[in-house]
């Protein structure tokens, strides 16, 4: 699979995954209210769950935004270096983010596995296994690491057209 394809598929994943988490949560706020007006019992559940939907919603959400450029940059410095530096410090930046994003999702494998292991659950009616949320943190952080690889790869590859001419 071409490495552009692949960038495409992992942001539209991502996105519908996110876009999803954003359909149920609106479904599961809706029902609470009407739930809370017309039966006069809330679903007690709706705080706990809704704060899971938001970091899934967040979280997700990273790899889709960064292949439409949704996230802050530097623009006003990046823009004002000539072209060929301008390139050299994308993929640089793009690198270290990939590093730092490494770093943090192999922290949070070892936060998942250390909740897994000790069976810690939310102090909530619920009591949901601390892991499930923990673990859709870490899954967001990965398909982040893979969209920045790839992105990393691409802008290597454009470098080298462009070098080549």
């Amino acid at each position: 699979m071409r490495t552009e394809t692949l960038a495409k598929l992992t942001a539209m994943v991502s996105g519908t995954i996110a876009g999803l988490g954003m359909l149920l949560l609106t479904i599961l706020v809706t029902a609470h209210v009407a739930a809370r007006r017309f039966l006069e019992s809330p679903f007690v559940f709706t705080e706990e769950y809704s704060g899971y939907l938001q970091v899934l919603i967040v979280f997700f959400g990273l790899a889709y935004t960064l292949r439409v450029g949704g996230h802050i940059t530097l623009d006003l410095l990046v823009e004002r270096l000539p072209m060929g530096l301008r390139r050299h410090v994308t993929i640089v930046t793009t690198v270290v983010g990939l590093l730092f994003i490494i770093v943090l999702a192999f922290s949070a494998l070892l936060f998942v596995s250390d909740s897994f292991q000790k069976g810690t659950i939310a102090p909530t009616p619920r009591m949901t296994p601390l892991w499930i949320p923990q673990a859709v943190v870490l899954l967001g952080l990965v398909l982040l690491a893979v969209q920045l690889g790839l992105e990393a790869i691409l802008q290597t590859r454009a470098r080298e057209r462009l070098d080549e001419r």
